[in-house]
């Protein structure tokens, strides 16, 4: 037999794949992609710390090009795999370019695509799990869940979407013809969508044909309730809490356009308590995508003021917001994790593909003590300082919505549920 280095040095290295006994550990590959926001990264960590307790013998793998990876602290130590990533282009509104590289989209794409395939073929997943966005982002996941239905029944697939995947009119692989959708579905071995359809019915909003309900299951929000955590007492935060008599919490999401909006909250603190008659307190959670250079220039605002602060990310932000007398939010995930509840809410939807925020900020308004804010309103002292009182004056009403916030422990069941299917061998 030809050594295996001489052959290495004639036709140089070749891929090889790592062999798995039959009865190894089960392998799921996560993947989630957004250059804006963190829900896609909160709700499939969360979803992998909740299938570690089901499954802690499995072996979890998340690929994304999460710039800001301190939201994987939730689910332990996960292994991760960062794809480079795009970034939004100062001179053109919403287009992006690779972060970092001198390419251009398509380029930056097809690289992505082979470093997702190639690592499918080395981790050789029993269950391929993906958030919000059918195939990936532009389509680069295609590959994977081709190579993956190849494989079948050794490798399943499933996809989670939000609550309003997108808006009705915008472009997207679920909303075209009932035959496209359909197509598009039997991609994925199992659907599911994080929310409830008595929120928002994608059946009758997309036109869903009947045969999809088979495949399509509401699992309910993503938004568990925040353990105690031992950081809480000796932090900033605390402070702010312990001297204030109220206090705003306002979130900013991935923090892609939170400068001016966090400028205009500190700006705005004066008047508010001038108006409130009360000691406000003020804690911003800017989001990851802030500059260091803006997120500089607001401590420098907010230093001279012993009940105000600011955070970028933080595994405090859940018990800040189950504390706030006031809630600022993005009218994203965030807001259900405080629904209900009788804190009242203050929302805004952000300028980058607005129609599903729109959409969520106009049904959450149906609810009591949940009010939409422009962004006009936002940017004007009198204005935001005037709302910002009136919701802190205002009697404070419980919401009870029956809807589910345990979505992820749901997601972690169906898919304990699908590696048990497809690895009998085990006895799992």
């Amino acid at each position: 037999m030809t050594p295996l280095p001489f052959i290495r040095r004639l036709f140089g290295p070749r891929f090889e794949r790592p062999v798995f006994a039959a009865g190894a550990p089960p392998r799921v590959l996560m993947y989630c992609a957004s250059n804006i926001g963190l829900g896609h990264m909160g709700r499939i960590v969360r979803v992998a710390r909740s299938l570690r307790r089901l499954r802690p013998e499995a072996n979890l793998l998340l690929a994304t090009d999460a710039g800001d990876l301190r939201l994987a602290a939730l689910a332990g130590d996960l292994a991760v795999a960062k794809l480079p990533g795009y970034a939004y282009r100062a001179d053109r509104p919403f287009a992006d370019e690779p972060r970092g590289l001198a390419m251009s989209k398509g380029q930056l794409r097809l690289i992505r695509q082979n470093m997702l395939l190639a690592l499918a073929q080395s981790f050789q997943p029993d269950l391929v799990y993906m958030d919000t966005l059918p195939h990936g982002k532009r389509d680069e996941m295609l590959p994977v869940l081709l190579w993956q239905r190849k494989r079948r029944p050794r490798g399943q697939a499933a996809l989670c979407m939000r609550d309003i995947p997108a808006g009705p009119d915008e472009r997207f692989k679920f909303a075209a013809s009932a035959a496209s959708a359909l197509k598009q579905a039997a991609r994925y071995d199992r659907i599911f969508i994080a929310g409830d359809a008595r929120f928002f019915d994608c059946f009758e909003e997309y036109g869903w044909p009947p045969a999809l309900r088979e495949r399509i299951e509401y699992l309910g929000f993503v938004a568990p309730k925040p353990p105690p955590s031992p950081d809480w007492d000796a932090s900033p935060l605390a402070r702010v809490f312990a001297g204030a008599r109220q206090t705003i919490v306002a979130g900013f999401g991935g923090g892609w356009e939170s400068s001016e909006l966090s400028r205009a909250l500190l700006d705005s603190l004066a008047a508010v308590r001038q108006k409130a008659g009360a000691a406000v307190g003020l804690a911003i959670f800017t989001g990851p995508s802030i500059s260091s250079a803006e997120f500089q220039a607001l401590e420098r605002i907010a230093r001279g003021d012993p009940l105000a602060h600011l955070e970028t990310l933080s595994g405090l932000f859940s018990l800040a917001l189950d504390r706030a007398s006031l809630a600022i939010l993005q009218a994203g995930s965030s807001a259900f994790q405080i629904l209900d509840s009788d804190i009242p809410m203050l929302l805004y939807t952000r300028e980058h593909k607005l129609q599903e925020q729109e959409i969520r900020a106009a049904r959450l308004a149906r609810f009591a003590g949940v009010e939409r804010i422009e962004r006009e309103e936002f940017l004007s002292p009198a204005r935001i300082s005037e709302r910002v009182a009136q919701a802190l004056r205002a009697p404070r009403a419980r919401r009870e919505t029956g809807f589910s916030f345990d979505g992820d422990r749901a997601a972690a069941e169906r898919l304990a549920e699908m590696l048990k299917s497809n690895r009998p061998e085990t006895g799992a």
